[in-house]
């Protein structure tokens, strides 16, 4: 696995770092209420924007207190947001503005966003992802499937 920095050189392999999660819900089928963003210099070390957009369920109308609890999403916060394809629409046009020509990576705490939410979600919304999505760094391995309880 490439380094993300070479450590000989001190050369960045990347220009920027987007830090990618999605809020979802928990019970069949799982579907993102949220999708967040970092985009972070390599070279300033900072956050240097970033993306948030709530998304209205299509299939789960109400939120559960499961949900509510372990995402930190309220029912009011999803009541009037995008369906998810004019949440991504969104969230691709902030990405591609924010990557322009540069070289980038994303991270995640975990695959488990990428691989089942991203994944999940696209299927139901008769989507495909990007290209972009098909590699990203994990920060953290995923111990347990009930991590966040």
């Amino acid at each position: 696995m490439n380094d993300i920095m070479n450590s000989t050189s001190n050369v960045q392999i990347f220009s920027y770092l987007f830090v990618l999660d999605f809020g979802a819900t928990v019970f069949d089928p799982q579907e993102i209420i949220e999708i967040a963003c970092l985009k972070v210099g390599t070279k300033s070390k900072q956050v240097e924007d970033s993306f948030r957009q709530y998304v209205r369920p299509k299939y789960c109308g109400r939120l559960n207190g499961v949900t509510m609890n372990i995402t930190g999403v309220r029912q009011e916060m999803v009541s009037s947001a995008p369906r998810f394809r004019v949440a991504w629409m969104k969230f691709m046009n902030w990405y591609l503005a924010a990557k322009g020509n540069h070289t980038v990576a994303f991270l995640t705490v975990d695959s488990f966003p990428i691989n089942m939410h991203l994944r999940c979600q696209t299927l139901l919304s008769k989507m495909r992802p990007s290209d972009d999505f098909n590699q990203w760094i994990v920060l953290k391995k995923m111990t347990s499937p009930m991590r966040h309880w």
